[in-house]
């Protein structure tokens, strides 16, 4: 659990870490087994499906919560299934969006 005191951002950063997230998507634009997450947030992402989505909270949540939606073109969807609770969504979108936005 998160504590109130606790920076959601930096709780994030802790999640993405212990649930292994980072040894896939790199946050600092280093090319790695997945696509880096540096610059993501506000990118427009074309989609396996023919269809392209904005790189936002709702995108980034969808994508964990049901790993074959939302599948960027030319990525393997091979991610496990996490279950996270909304307080740890919340800090996964923190870290996300505060670090990795777009700079486009």
């Amino acid at each position: 659990m998160i504590g109130a005191a606790e920076n959601l951002a930096d709780a994030g950063e802790a999640l993405a870490k212990s649930q292994g997230c980072l040894a896939c998507y790199s946050p600092d634009g280093t090319i790695g087994i997945r696509p880096t997450w540096q610059g993501l947030w506000g990118w427009e992402e074309y989609l396996t499906d023919g269809f392209t989505a904005s790189v936002d909270d709702e995108y980034f949540k969808e994508s964990i919560e049901y790993r074959n939606t939302n599948v960027a073109e030319g990525v393997a969807s091979i991610m496990q299934l996490y279950q996270f609770t909304k307080e740890e969504f919340e800090a996964m979108i923190a870290y996300a969006s505060a670090y990795l936005e777009f700079e486009g």
